[in-house]
Formats: structure tokens, sequence, C-alpha cells
């Protein structure tokens, strides 16, 4: 059986529209124009207007979260706690904000329901609900009466998964509570989930076997890591970088998505070769991402294995790549199973299996 890590950064999310670093702080400011809960979004974006100064000396890019924070952080930061979580909730409200909900689509399911199942084609969540399932080896089923759909564990799969992610939002778990939740879908008596890992609180569904690990915290709880240059995981962030060693030392094929490898992020590249060191059956690492900003270049610096690979793609091209194999159902044989699909796709990007 295959040990797949799938490593999430910010790219992964965007096509639902959570704003990545570089978006932040325009979101913000149109976000707190919309709503007057977000009011006090005001002085915050006032003391980052206040930075611009540092742009007469040195090259800066404020419209960048990251920047930004590091620049407060060698201020005010270390000396102003309040400062601190106020930014932390900025943060978290801009991206609860920007996931929008998933909703259903009313009545009975039609026949090709497959593509239905989340709720319309806009926004994406057929995409992400389907990759959902892979992950946690699940697979749907309509019932005789065609009223509920049927989540049963897949038998027998090819492949495990484990997830790492530098993101903060909860797209994945969104899914898993909406399966919970729906009246439309019927589970086992044990509620479908991750082993969720995120900062000093260790979140466990009955079914949850997949681990999840949540490196700088997630907006479930507001207990995150800001995003700065010393991005070094504090004592309360403990338990998620030992499940990721663990998941990523573990594993035979390790697939980056979305994630830019900053050379700020030097905790993540320090965390990535202690994983190769512990590693004696590591065969694969494959990085789907946007080339905008030298990022194939800073891979292949970093990587130094003949398994690496790189493909300039976007998230959504190999998520919608993966949901076609769902929903079309000409293909031979049709892939009742999420997970047998995922790898399919897969193979399609990266290993010139063109099926």
């Amino acid at each position: 059986m295959a040990r797949v890590v799938y490593f999430l950064g910010a790219g992964f999310s965007q096509p639902m529209g959570v704003p990545t670093l570089g978006e932040f702080i325009q979101v913000a400011r149109d976000q707190q124009q919309n709503r007057d809960e977000f009011s006090y979004f005001g002085p915050l974006l006032e003391q980052i207007e206040g930075l611009h100064k540092a742009g007469s000396f040195f090259k800066s890019d404020l419209s960048n979260i990251e920047e930004v924070l590091s620049l407060l952080e060698a201020d005010a930061f270390v000396n102003d706690q309040s400062l601190k979580e106020r930014f932390k909730k900025l943060v978290c409200d801009v991206i609860k904000y920007h996931t929008p909900p998933i909703q259903p689509v009313p009545g009975k399911l039609p026949s090709n329901w497959q593509g239905l199942v989340f709720g319309g084609r806009e926004p994406k969540w057929n995409e992400f609900g389907y990759f959902t399932l892979a992950l946690l080896n699940l697979q749907l089923f309509l019932e005789p009466l065609g009223n509920n759909v049927k989540v049963s564990p897949e038998p027998n799969p090819a492949t495990t998964y484990s997830v790492v992610t530098t993101n903060y939002d909860c797209v994945l778990e969104n899914v898993c509570e909406y399966i919970n939740g729906s009246k439309l879908f019927v589970t086992d008596k044990d509620k479908v989930g991750f082993h969720v890992v995120a900062a000093s609180r260790t979140q466990v569904t009955t079914q949850g076997r997949v681990v999840l690990a949540k490196l700088h915290g997630s907006v479930a709880n507001g207990e995150i890591i800001p995003p700065t240059w010393s991005k070094a995981p504090v004592p309360d962030f403990r338990d998620p970088w030992l499940q990721a060693l663990k998941a990523l030392s573990e594993a035979q094929e390790i697939r980056m998505i979305g994630y830019s490898l900053p050379e700020s992020d030097s905790n993540v590249r320090y965390l990535l070769k202690s994983a190769a060191i512990r590693n004696r059956d590591l065969r694969r690492v494959d990085v789907i991402c946007l080339d905008g900003n030298r990022e194939q270049d800073r891979y292949n610096r970093f990587a130094n294995f003949g398994g690496y690979k790189f493909r300039t793609l976007d998230t959504w091209q190999y998520l919608n790549n993966f949901f076609q194999r769902i929903v079309n159902v000409q293909s031979s044989p049709y892939p009742s199973s999420p997970s047998a699909a995922l790898e399919a796709t897969h193979a399609y990007f990266f290993k010139g299996q063109m099926i």
C-alpha cells in the first residue's frame, strides 16, 4: 500500500476564494468597507499605512501580509501583545469571511448526482469535496430510493494519505462537517473526519485516522502563528510539527500543492530536510505550483533528489482533472473509488500515463 503525503500551501485554497498572503491587505480593506463588524480593521490598516516610510529606504512589499506583519513584529509585536492578538483576529476573520459555505442543491438529486453532492457548480466545493473523500479513502453510492448518498470506506485502497499544511483555513474540515451535518448523507456509526492536529489541541473525530497537521494553526480556534519572518514553531505548536515530521518521514511520495517554498520559511525547509534524513523509502517529491515569482528556481535549488519533479500548474487544473474522472460516466472503468481517480490524475500530470 503506497503512503502519500500531500503538503498544501496557500495556492491550494485560492480557487475557493481564500486570499493568498500577497492579496491579503487589499482583501481586508474591501472587507472592512462591506461590513460594520470589521470596523476594527481600520486602525490596524492605518498602522500598515504608516509603514510606507520603510519604502523610502528599502524595497518593501506592503501589499503582502507577511512583510507587513514582519515589519510590525520587528518594531512592536515583541512589546505589544494586544497588537499581535488583534492582527491574529484580523487574519482569521478575513479567511473565514472568504471561505464560502457549501450550498446544497435543493430537492432530490438528479441522475447526474455525482457532480452535485457538494452543491452547485459555484463555488467549487465538489472538486474539494471529492478530494477530501479521496484523502479519507471514502466513496459515495446513491441509495436505491435516490434520496440519500451512502458514505462508506473504500475496500482495500491501494493508497493511504496524510496531509501537512501551512494554511489556516478549514476547507478540508468544512467538507467533513457538511457530510456529518447534512441529511443528504448516510454514514456508518462513525463520523467522517481527519485526525486534526493544530496548536496545543489535538482534535480527533471517531473515524479520524488520516492525519491533518496544521503547522501554523487554524482559524477554527483562532490559535495561529502569524505570517511573519519568524514563523518558528512555539511550544503550543509542537504537536503538529511532530506529526508532520512523522508523516513526511514515513512517506513514499510527497506531493506539494500551491506551496511556493519562500526563502523566509526556513522552518519548513528544515522540516523537509529532517524528514528526508529519517525517511528510508522516499521515492518521489512532486510539486504543483505556479511559477510567477521564481518558484521553480527555488525548488530546483532546494531539491537534490532524482525523484523530484516540478509542474507549473494551479490547483484548479489538478482538481478539475480529478473531478472529471468522477463525473464522467463514460470513463472506463468508472472510478467509484475517489482515491483511484486521484491517483489516475496524478499519474496523468507526473508519470506520463495519459489516462
